[in-house]
């Protein structure tokens, strides 16, 4: 998923507050429910999202809106 794509993604995230990836897919175009998994598994694992499972749905909601996942670390030295 091209950058842009993923920071549509990341704005519909934000927006929808609680959401499942299909929600996200649905408020985007052209992306696949892979590269959204892959994105928030990202997006997990830097705690700014949070996945929930109701019974056999899984949900996400923000953690962190301030999070910007597309800043390049800064090198020291």
């Amino acid at each position: 998923m091209s950058r842009q794509k993923l920071q549509d993604a990341w704005q519909a995230m934000k927006i929808l507050k609680r959401f499942s990836l299909q929600q996200v897919r649905d408020a985007i175009e052209h992306t696949t429910l892979d590269s959204l998994k892959a994105f928030a598994k990202r997006l997990v694992a830097a705690n700014a999202i949070a996945e929930h499972a109701d019974h056999d749905d899984i949900y996400y909601s923000i953690l962190n809106a301030s999070y910007s996942p597309f800043e390049q670390p800064v090198k020291s030295g």
